[in-house]
């Protein structure tokens, strides 16, 4: 970062801002706590780089730690402390926040203009790392106390909001999850009748068994967005999805390899490391959609069949099939073939009872894809809106 250009420092002093630097603000920089984490409940949350994902925790998916009384003394995280990353492998730093609003300094943290200093002191390494010191030394403005809380109340809204969304899409996935195995795994369905034998065991009369392939067609659309270089591509890759599913805008030019296109009222399921699903469902894509070809585009032949066949790829008994294809030279890349996906056999109901698994469930997936579309549009807004409000080029009322 540019001290003094990229956060407008001149304008800054002349309207009341402070120029100071992390370590000034701060009572305390350390080291965290390094050790192997465990889901067992022993000892307190352990919080990894990995539990953060796009600026959140999902502190419900946080590990544990066996430590002990006077570790967890000495590293436990308290109300204003800021996380912060050292290396791509390390247990990160905490910098604990006195002369400042802590949410004021977390937000500063996410900008681009401590993205821009990490780079600079990275020194061009690929891995790269950073130490206590060179943390410190981060050069920041300071509007006053109430401006700065002012400040981070507007931003903490975005953020709240977000968090509702995805609470509120965890929720709806879990109750369309449980209709699902109440109607199809253990077969307590309205107007359950008689049951009769088949290849996959018991199930209700007028039911078939067949491969997956005899309700869906596997779309292949290769599309090459670096021929069109200036045009910006919604972008479904891995990492997005990893990033609380929220596809990203690039400009063609930088999309290096083919991509797939992705079509309205389909299913991107995931070849990669099938024991961890990744199954995005794409109601109404935004104009030039691709997909990493990672996933594969699968669509219904019957519309009304997508909520079932959804919730089939999202469930155990088809995540345990598929992970038992799967095949790579090591664990962390296992890739299950697209032919493999297509023929697995299932238990497919009759037109009557996916008629009406859709009436219940297909509002549940479309009030999922609308909030997601909602949180992609809070995140750019507040993406755009951070900067200016942390270089005081726009200003808030205290």
């Amino acid at each position: 970062m540019l001290k003094g250009k990229s956060m407008n420092n001149d304008w800054s002093t002349r309207n009341g801002w402070t120029e100071t630097t992390l370590g000034e603000g701060a009572s305390n920089i350390a080291y965290g706590f390094t050790e192997s984490a465990t889901l067992e409940k022993i000892g307190p949350k352990f919080l990894r780089i990995t539990d953060i994902q796009n600026d959140f925790i999902d502190w419900n998916s946080v590990p544990y730690c066996p430590i002990s009384e006077r570790e967890h003394k000495k590293y436990k995280l308290e109300i204003g402390d800021v996380v912060i990353a050292r290396t791509g492998n390390s247990t990160g730093a905490t910098s604990t926040i006195k002369q400042a609003d802590f949410r004021f300094i977390d937000f500063l943290l996410r900008s681009a203009f401590w993205k821009g200093f990490v780079k600079s002191i990275k020194g061009g390494s690929a891995q790269g790392g950073a130490n206590a010191k060179n943390f410190a030394e981060f050069p920041i403005l300071l509007p006053s106390l109430p401006e700065q809380k002012a400040i981070a109340d507007v931003l903490t809204s975005f953020d709240d909001k977000i968090e509702l969304l995805r609470q509120q899409n965890q929720t709806l996935e879990e109750m369309a999850q449980t209709l699902f195995k109440e109607w199809f795994v253990y077969y307590r369905f309205p107007g359950v009748g008689k049951m009769v034998d088949s290849e996959l065991g018991m199930i209700p009369e007028g039911w078939k068994v067949d491969g997956i392939r005899s309700l869906v067609k596997h779309v292949k659309i290769s599309i090459t967005p670096l021929n069109n270089p200036k045009v910006e591509f919604h972008h479904f890759s891995i990492p997005a999805y990893d990033n609380f599913q929220i596809p990203e805008f690039v400009l063609g030019k930088s999309i290096l390899s083919n991509k797939y296109k992705v079509v309205e009222h389909c299913i991107l399921v995931s070849k990669l490391n099938p024991i961890s699903p990744r199954n995005w469902m794409v109601l109404k894509p935004h104009e030039n959609s691709v997909c990493s070809t990672e996933f594969q585009v699968i669509k219904p032949l019957n519309k009304e069949h997508l909520p079932y066949i959804f919730s089939l790829f999202s469930s155990s008994l088809f995540i345990q099939i598929l992970a038992s294809k799967a095949q790579g030279t090591s664990s962390s890349h296992q890739r299950v073939s697209p032919q493999d996906i297509l023929d697995t056999s299932v238990v497919i109901p009759n037109a009557k009872i996916l008629l009406s698994y859709n009436e219940r469930v297909f509002p549940m997936l479309s009030k999922i894809d609308s909030n997601k579309n909602e949180i992609q549009t809070l995140t750019q807004i507040k993406d755009r809106l951070l900067p200016k409000l942390m270089s005081g080029e726009v200003r808030v009322k205290q």
